[in-house]
């Protein structure tokens, strides 16, 4: 039996675990349409070196009060914004 053959039994036969009601399906388009519909300004891939964080832009995603972590490929972790004032054992916090 393929895939859909056993998602269109587990229908027929009321497990519907797999599948998505009709408002959750609207309400996923809803947060996605707004991201189709403006393109984006610089969509080339970013390269950047094996066992980093990712490019220098994808800190720009994070939101100004989000508590994040930097530093981390030098193995000092430093915290900052929301969460500055908090680190574990053997970690330290810096300012934001």
């Amino acid at each position: 039996m393929d895939a859909y053959e056993r998602l269109l039994l587990d229908a027929v036969e009321g497990r519907l675990s797999l599948l998505v009601r009709r408002d959750e399906q609207e309400q996923a388009w809803h947060w996605v349409q707004p991201l189709l519909d403006k393109p984006a300004r610089d969509q080339r891939p970013r390269p950047y070196a094996a066992g980093t964080w990712g490019p220098a832009a994808a800190s720009s995603l994070l939101a100004v009060g989000a508590c994040h972590v930097v530093g981390a490929q030098a193995r000092a972790i430093h915290y900052r914004g929301a969460c500055a004032g908090y680190a574990r054992d053997g970690e330290h916090a810096s300012p934001a």
